[in-house]
């Protein structure tokens, strides 16, 4: 079945129907023009599992991604199955595959909300995302220097540094996930989610830490509640590394404050 698209610069990736997905440009990512990004997988995977959760009493509150493979810019076959499900929570595993071989798995749990028991609300964001000015993440770098895709689609608003205290920057994805499907900001978020390397890396630069460069090979989301809007904030926390292996954390916020928090394990990358 064909693209339900003819225009790629419309969407994250085309349905084929039956669970198949076409990754469009704006999901490759900067390493290699075959690899797609991590964050358009993760968003894909979240997808997944919204779609199978038939249950609006249940949430969303934590999802582990294990990037074991890269991921080829070719159609994706997606799988959800239940691992657990009980009366409080349900436990989901959702894959992608690419010609039989596994690619990429998120480990998704979902808790029953209780509406009668007491709720509190972190309001504290970092400044933004209104008043700061819409740039790309690499500025004014040319195709040349920086390949398009995922990375070069998202918008961003940088949080001046004075009023953070850490680097964090204000992400939004101009596109539709799914061509011809609603977006969420669920799935936007998550997607967003893998730009903590990213906001971590030019933290460390910026204080002048950055000895090493790394890729992330997993991301854990941890979700207080449902994301809302669709600009969503990535600010640096701790890190920490060791003989090649760096470990991150971060602050997930929306305009009402903060939603979530994640890490991501991340290996030294070698350049040949």
């Amino acid at each position: 079945m064909p693209p339900t698209t003819s225009d790629p610069a419309r969407a994250v990736f085309a349905a084929l129907g039956g669970n198949v997905y076409l990754p469009l440009p704006a999901a490759h990512g900067p390493w290699n023009p075959k690899h797609l990004h991590g964050g358009p997988v993760l968003g894909l995977l979240t997808h997944l599992v919204q779609q199978a959760v038939d249950d609006p009493h249940l949430q969303l509150t934590r999802i582990t991604t294990d990037l074991h493979s890269p991921v080829p810019t070719a159609a994706l076959i997606g799988n959800v199955e239940t691992v657990r499900r009980s009366k409080r929570l349900w436990l989901l595993s959702a894959s992608l595959s690419h010609a039989d071989t596994e690619v990429a798995r998120m480990s998704a749990l979902c808790l029953r909300t209780s509406p009668d028991h007491p709720q509190s609300t972190d309001t504290t964001k970092p400044l933004g995302p209104e008043g700061l000015p819409t740039t790309s993440l690499f500025g004014g770098a040319t195709p040349a220097q920086v390949p398009p895709g995922f990375h070069t689609t998202v918008e961003t608003r940088w949080v001046p540094r004075e009023s953070s205290g850490s680097r964090a920057i204000w992400f939004r994805m101009p596109l539709p996930l799914i061509d011809g499907q609603p977006g969420s900001p669920l799935t936007a978020a998550c997607a967003l989610s893998d730009f903590a390397a990213a906001a971590a890396s030019i933290d460390a630069a910026e204080q002048g830490n950055a000895r090493v460069a790394y890729i992330n090979t997993d991301c854990t989301v941890y979700l207080s509640r449902p994301p809302e809007g669709e600009w969503f904030c990535v600010q640096a926390g701790l890190q920490s590394e060791h003989a090649g292996i760096n470990v991150i954390e971060v602050s997930h916020f929306d305009e009402r404050g903060r939603f979530g928090r994640s890490l991501q394990a991340r290996i030294a990358q070698r350049f040949r």
